[in-house]
C-alpha cells in the first residue's frame, strides 16, 4: 500500500521518533515505512470506516489512514506540547478537518461501545502493562466483525544494529512479541500473522477480528 508521507517541514516541532522515517539513509526510511505499509495492506479499507489509531506517536500514518476514511481518531498517552506538534503538522498538512487527536489511556478509551471499524496500535501493546484490560477496551469499541491491526518488535540483529545506527535506546518492552500474540488470540480471531521483513525477521504483524463468540 502506498502511504501519504506528510512532509518533515510540516512539523514546527522536534517529535519524538520521527528520525527513523525521514533518516538521510534510504534503507533505514524504506524499513520503518515499509512496516507501516505492509500492516495497512493486511486488511482491505472503505471509506465509510471509522477507524482508531491507538498510540499515534508523531503522527506519520494519520495522512494515510485520513485517505483510507472519513473519520480517524488518534488517542494517547502525549503531552499537551505533542498534541500541538502533530496538530499543527496536520494543518499544515491540509487536513486537520478530518482527524482527531486526544491525550488518553488505552486501557480506559473514552469512546461508546462498537464504535469503531479498525483499530491500529503499532508498536503500543508491548508496552501497556495492562494488555489485557488495553485489548478488552479495544474489543469493546470495535463493531462486531471490526479488525485490530498491530505490530510488534521482534528482537533482531537488524533491530540492534538499526538502534546504534540512530543513537537511539529503546525503553524496555513489558511485553514479547510471543506475550502480545497469547493475549490477541485470547480476545480475538487472528486472520493473519506475518513478519516484516521476511529476512531477518524484525516485527510481528497481526490482523485480528472481533467475533462475538472466540
Amino acid at each position: 500500500m502506498k502511504l501519504a508521507r506528510p512532509s518533515l517541514l510540516s512539523y514546527p516541532d522536534y517529535v519524538g521518533m520521527l528520525d527513523p522515517y525521514y533518516s538521510r539513509n534510504p534503507l533505514i526510511r524504506h524499513y520503518f515505512w515499509g512496516r507501516l505499509s505492509r500492516l495497512l495492506s493486511l486488511t482491505s479499507w472503505n471509506e465509510t470506516d471509522q477507524i482508531l489509531e491507538i498510540g499515534f506517536g508523531p503522527g506519520v500514518l494519520l495522512p494515510t489512514l485520513i485517505n483510507l476514511s472519513n473519520n480517524v481518531v488518534g488517542i494517547g498517552p502525549e503531552s499537551l506540547k505533542h498534541l500541538s506538534s502533530i496538530c499543527a503538522m496536520l494543518k499544515n498538512e491540509q487536513i486537520n478537518h478530518k482527524v482527531n487527536i486526544m491525550n488518553g489511556d488505552a486501557c480506559k478509551l473514552p469512546f461508546k461501545d462498537e464504535s469503531f471499524d479498525a483499530v491500529i496500535a503499532a508498536d503500543v501493546l508491548e508496552h501497556i502493562e495492562e494488555i489485557m484490560e488495553a485489548l478488552r477496551e479495544i474489543r469493546r469499541v470495535l463493531k462486531n466483525g471490526g479488525h485490530l491491526l498491530t505490530c510488534v518488535p521482534i528482537e533482531s540483529g537488524l533491530r540492534r544494529l538499526l538502534r546504534r545506527t540512530l543513537g537511539y535506546r529503546l525503553p524496555r518492552d513489558l511485553h514479547t512479541h510471543i506475550k502480545v500474540k497469547e493475549s490477541i488470540t485470547q480476545s480475538f480471531h487472528v486472520d493473519k500473522i506475518c513478519c516484516y521483513p521476511k529476512l531477518p525477521k524484525s516485527f510481528l504483524l497481526i490482523k485480528a477480528r472481533k467475533q462475538l463468540t472466540i
